[in-house]
């Protein structure tokens, strides 16, 4: 196991914790977390804590969830992470699609919503698009009609 206090001594010697009062931080032993399982994350103590703020930087679906870790490792098998910057990747493309098509099933015509409404200046946005959904001069994202498959 990593020796706690000297964690604590690298810590408050060598590493800026960003939104964090750093006067107050180096004041007190930091939390060093060392591993996470699920919903908690587990300090070089081995106690464990709700992880509360996983909706900032991390997933809502928990860590170390199999599926999720195995699709990660597959993807690093292939590039470990490209940008959109003017690139394009599969997964990328793959998935922009599938919400495409799930968003355009969504906001199928049901009179009693405003659904309507929304389906309606998408389409438009895409018609004059040619196929993709556009936004003044900008692409949004591919496009396709829930019925092409």
């Amino acid at each position: 196991m990593t020796d706690p206090k000297r964690l604590a001594k690298l810590d408050h010697s060598h590493v800026w914790h960003p939104f964090t009062p750093m006067r107050q931080w180096r004041a007190q032993p930091p939390l060093v977390i060392d591993r996470a399982q699920g919903f908690y994350l587990i300090d070089t103590a081995g106690k464990r804590y709700i992880d509360g703020v996983s909706s900032l930087w991390c997933n809502v679906h928990g860590h170390r969830v199999p599926q999720i870790d195995q699709a990660i490792r597959d993807q690093l098998d292939k590039v470990a992470h490209t940008t959109l910057l003017g690139l394009a990747s599969p997964p990328s493309i793959e998935f922009a699609a599938m919400l495409c098509d799930r968003v355009n099933a969504c906001l199928a015509p049901d009179p009693q919503s405003p659904a309507p409404n929304h389906s309606l200046l998408l389409r438009r946005r895409r018609d004059r698009g040619g196929g993709r959904i556009q936004d003044g001069g900008r692409l949004l994202a591919p496009h396709r009609q829930a019925t092409e498959k």
